[in-house]
């Protein structure tokens, strides 16, 4: 959090508090999540892709899935 005034001023940011699920528009462009536990990831990937950004990061991607 204490880099957020360096993000440009359209990024939107979403604090999530396990267990609850983060609140993901369908039409969302890119979303990012920052450190999420297994069982986030497990949760997300029921209905998305999820992509770690450089491995051993902590920085996932969001994706649809393919119909």
């Amino acid at each position: 959090m204490s880099l957020i005034h360096l993000l440009d001023r359209q990024v939107q940011m979403q604090l999530v508090i396990e267990p609850s699920m983060p609140n993901i528009p369908d039409s969302f462009s890119e979303v990012f999540f920052y450190n999420p536990s297994k069982e986030l990831r497990y949760d997300i990937e029921k209905k998305y892709k999820l992509f770690e950004v450089f491995q051993h990061s902590r920085l996932w991607r969001l994706e649809q899935k393919s119909s």
